[in-house]
């Protein structure tokens, strides 16, 4: 390589140094690795806090998961128990011979629902029990909570004439426009002769009064089907969401209003993907649970509503803390990878200045000796003159 190439090549270089420490100069090393750091911190803070949310998110899924098939579980439990006693004493109430005597006699003065009523122990289960004795021929021959009686209950009832063709006993859920009831019937015999059937009804409003100590207020609709052969006059307009009939008696206003506003009775609606919904305008967490006929169809829908003020998420404060925790660490997990690349970088650069100090050194060295060679022989010349 000639000194021309040489001499380029070390322009070169010059050049190429003198922009590396212009560009330190306008950047310093510590300004870039802070800006970094800062930059991190903030993708940090960032992805964070949508990870919290999503986290917090997803435990109170679990949470209103979780309410929801307690509480379905609860009212299915609740539901068939209370089937089950009432069965039982609808069965006791049946061996009556006051009921067979009527009757047979054709006399309904002769029946005593209030003496019937004292052999049971009323608990809040068996409130406002409706009984009711059905003749021979499907009509209702006396009832203890109105004087309506004579009625053919075996009109567009296929359910009771299945059981006048096969006679049992049966407990049903029923819907009339007396509300919804558990209803257990039980034949009367007199000699191998049917003479008719007991029918003890509770009212389902028992059951979501029941619930109220849960916190959960309950609205129960009944199918399409059965709601147009409910007979609807003024006094009960109010329970009556477009043509879907209200079935119990205590259902709030309110959320009678809710379930029409959002649809939610409607079997197509959307909101039912998951198995609970969250009405946030009236602040409430809604379950639903479908009772169904003997035939396995949908035949009453159960809405229970509860106060999202009233459900607690005890975790959500360790999710928080723990996530904090974690967030931190990782930044100072990087902190420490910055610092330790800033540190080698420093050390290269400091390795690099005190190779270009060698190299200046010596340098130096030489010409100073090349400028101590000179001075010599410079003196040895003057010397030799004459």
């Amino acid at each position: 390589m000639d000194n021309g190439q040489e001499q380029q090549q070390l322009t070169k270089q010059q050049d190429q140094s003198g922009f590396l420490n212009r560009f330190k100069m306008l950047f310093p090393l510590e300004s870039i690795f802070g800006t970094i750091f800062l930059i991190v911190i903030a993708v940090i803070i960032y992805f964070s806090n949508n990870a919290l949310d999503k986290k917090i998110e997803n435990y109170k899924e679990s949470i209103y998961n979780k309410l929801s098939k307690k509480i379905t579980k609860q009212f299915d439990v609740v539901l068939h128990e209370r089937m089950n006693s009432i069965s039982i004493v609808a069965v006791s109430l049946a061996k009556s011979l006051n009921i067979k005597e009527a009757l047979l006699t054709n006399d309904p003065s002769k029946v005593n629902f209030n003496a019937v009523a004292d052999e049971i122990d009323t608990k809040k289960e068996f409130l406002n029990l409706h009984m009711e004795i059905i003749d021979k021929d499907g009509k209702s021959f006396v009832r203890n909570w109105t004087d309506l009686r004579g009625d053919d209950l075996l009109e567009d009832n296929e359910n009771l004439k299945a059981l006048y063709r096969n006679p049992k006993v049966e407990t049903t859920i029923e819907a009339s426009k007396f509300g919804a009831t558990i209803s257990t019937k039980v034949p009367i015999y007199q000699n191998g002769s049917l003479l008719g059937f007991f029918a003890l009804n509770v009212q389902l409003d028992n059951i979501a009064q029941s619930f109220k100590q849960e916190g959960f207020k309950i609205v129960m609709l009944l199918n399409h089907f059965e709601s147009t052969k409910i007979v609807q006059n003024i006094s009960h307009t109010r329970r009556f969401i477009e043509d879907i009939y209200v079935v119990n008696n205590n259902a709030k206003r309110y959320l009678i209003k809710v379930i029409k506003e959002h649809g939610i009775h409607k079997t197509y609606c959307k909101i039912w993907k998951k198995d609970y919904f969250i009405e946030q305008l009236s602040g409430h967490f809604v379950a639903k649970y479908i009772i169904k006929n003997q035939n396995g169809s949908y035949k009453i829908c159960v809405f229970m509503f509860k106060d999202l003020k009233e459900i607690e998420f005890p975790n959500i404060h360790s999710i928080t803390v723990a996530h904090i925790t974690t967030s931190l660490l990782i930044a100072v997990f990087i902190a420490l990878v910055l610092n330790f690349i800033y540190a080698n970088i420093k050390v290269r650069d400091l390795a690099k200045e005190n190779q270009a100090l060698i190299v200046i050194n010596e340098e130096l060295t030489i010409k100073t000796n090349e400028m101590d060679y000179n001075d010599k022989k410079l003196e040895n010349l003057f010397n030799m003159q004459p």
